[in-house]
């Protein structure tokens, strides 16, 4: 837990090197590292497609418990969800 003071429960991203494509007959969305991931055939399907490189977006506005204002992306680096200590040990 990475940030503790704000109750946040922090992930480190790394993104997938494929997503399976919508039309793909299983996995679709999903990550994929191969073509048979996504139920297709090396050499004869094309579901498994490279993820698109990230972008950083400018001006991005979040309005939440924690803040609210503008905010820019820069890269990847984590993925925080909401959590509260329930105490057990």
């Amino acid at each position: 837990i990475k940030h503790a003071d704000a109750h946040l429960l922090c992930y480190q991203v790394k993104l997938s090197k494929g997503l399976c494509a919508a039309g793909a007959p299983a996995n679709a969305g999903m990550a994929c590292a191969k073509e048979d991931d996504c139920g297709g055939t090396k050499g004869q399907t094309s579901f498994c497609v490279l993820q698109p490189k990230f972008q950083a977006l400018t001006g991005i506005f979040v309005n939440n418990q924690l803040d609210a204002g503008p905010l820019d992306t820069l890269k990847e680096d984590e993925f925080c969800v909401p959590s509260e200590e329930n105490g057990a040990s």
